[in-house]
């Protein structure tokens, strides 16, 4: 027989009543999450690195279905603009996920570069001075 000791009854209720909700925190404690003090800034390598490797699983993806559906003529568009892309070899496959993923490295790494540029020189002009 197995020796169970019972549990603590938790402290739920005071005389049958239950405890008040706590009072909200005062409107100023919420202040630099509705209004932060400094805007939102973007980091270009973690967004270049997120984009590039959204793109890769994008491009895999569309490689999959095209092989699954025998249209090799509708990568034509990857063959033009990625070189050395293509369905017929492992090769060809490695240089396509490639450069997609080098592509939308760049784009995103200069999104959020420009985006920061933008924004240093918003606050330069507007709020600090």
């Amino acid at each position: 027989m197995p020796n169970h000791m019972p549990l603590p009854a938790l402290p739920t209720h005071d005389n049958g009543r239950p405890h008040p909700p706590p009072p909200p925190p005062p409107v100023e404690a919420h202040r630099e999450t509705f209004a932060p003090a400094q805007p939102l800034r973007f980091y270009p390598l973690d967004l270049g690195l997120a984009l590039g490797l959204a793109a890769t699983v994008f491009m895999l993806f569309a490689m999959l279905v095209t092989m699954a559906a025998n249209h090799p003529e509708s990568m034509t568009f990857f063959k033009e603009i990625f070189p050395g892309f293509g369905l017929d070899s492992v090769t060809g496959v490695f240089l396509g996920l490639l450069w997609s993923f080098i592509a939308a490295f760049v784009i995103g790494f200069f999104t959020g570069w420009l985006y920061n540029w933008r924004v240093r020189r918003y606050m330069a002009e507007h709020v600090e001075g």
